[in-house]
């Protein structure tokens, strides 16, 4: 037969003795948080457009003139045929009369400086001409005229089509150019139905665009100067 004994034995100590297990509880601060400022760029200024008034020339810009200043008869040997014909008086009086009658000025028949209607012709635009690339030609479309009449009154019309320049350098509204202001007749087809004012403008303008207005009268004010 077995026999069993009951014994009672200790609790076994651990070694060493853990650490004892504490909390970690998360730092606080009573100090308030800040953001620093958002800063939007503010766009730059920038100054309006300037509005260039031109004052219609009164005469085409005329060629220099040469150091040969003869006569091309005087200059050039006549073939027989027409040294015959200059010395019958009456081929050499015709020749002279119809030179001294066709010429322009206050001697000649034509029309003088001083026989030219009383008035003058401005003209404004605002900002740069456009490049147009299917034209070719820098354009305007916000030209402006103002029609000085003799009894002093003015009147101020915006043209209803397009003004055309090869170059900003042919265009007389560019500050940086020194082009002449010379008048750009509107179409054929539109002129019959454009106001009195443009009306007057194309009766007294020659064809390149040059005025035959009288500017120097007392009741027409003197060419104004760009203003913005």
């Amino acid at each position: 037969m077995t026999l069993a004994r009951i014994e009672r034995k200790p609790t076994p100590t651990p070694s060493p003795t853990p650490p004892p297990i504490h909390a970690i509880s998360p730092v606080r601060s009573n100090s308030v948080p800040t953001t620093a400022p958002v800063v939007v760029p503010q766009p730059a200024g920038k100054a309006a457009h300037k509005e260039t008034i031109k004052h219609l020339g009164a005469n085409r810009v005329k060629p220099p003139k040469t150091l040969n200043t003869k006569p091309i008869w005087d200059t050039v040997a006549p073939t027989p045929g027409q040294g015959a014909g200059a010395g019958k008086g009456a081929g050499a009086g015709s020749l002279g009369e119809g030179t001294q009658g066709s010429g322009t000025g206050s001697t000649g028949t034509g029309a003088g400086g001083g026989g030219a209607p009383c008035g003058a012709v401005d003209f404004s635009a605002r900002g740069p001409a456009v490049y147009n690339a299917k034209t070719g030609f820098f354009e305007r479309s916000n030209v402006t005229a103002i029609v000085h009449y003799a009894d002093g009154s003015s009147e101020s019309v915006p043209l209803d089509w397009t003004w055309r320049f090869k170059t900003e350098e042919f265009d007389p509204f560019n500050p940086s150019s020194s082009a002449p202001m010379f008048f750009q007749f509107p179409p054929v087809a539109q002129r019959a139905s454009e106001p009195p004012a443009v009306q007057y403008i194309m009766q007294n303008s020659k064809a390149y665009g040059g005025t035959k207005l009288n500017a120097d009268c007392p009741n027409i004010p003197p060419p104004p100067t760009a203003h913005p």
